[in-house]
């Protein structure tokens, strides 16, 4: 398929809760998205060639953020392993449902 990369619609919050755990958030992570689509979309690093199975959205939302969020959450420690710094991810997930429960539950 040689068609061009597309840039929206933006991914899903709750897919990418799932791929980086609750440690950011929907906030938090709507502000690492943000920002790595102005640094590779709009400035059109991100080429075809990068991701070539994928839309340009799917590539930041299932490589670039992933792995931005474990390089923010590793600083946040104190640059911690990024063994460590999954664990965190994942262990997060519990702890934010938990903490911040469904936001489909609470704004109805």
């Amino acid at each position: 398929d040689n068609a061009p990369a597309k840039v929206f619609p933006s991914p899903d919050p709750k897919l990418l809760l799932c791929i980086t755990g609750k440690y950011y958030e929907t906030k938090g992570l709507a502000i690492i998205l943000e920002t790595l689509t102005k640094m590779f979309v709009q400035s059109k690093i991100l080429s075809m060639n990068l991701c070539t199975s994928q839309s340009s959205s799917q590539y930041l939302a299932q490589v670039l953020v992933p792995k931005t969020a474990i390089r923010l959450i590793a600083k946040d420690f104190n640059n911690i392993s990024l063994d460590t710094t999954k664990k965190i991810m994942i262990d997060s997930i519990e702890f934010g449902l938990y903490v911040h429960d469904d936001d489909d539950n609470t704004k109805k």
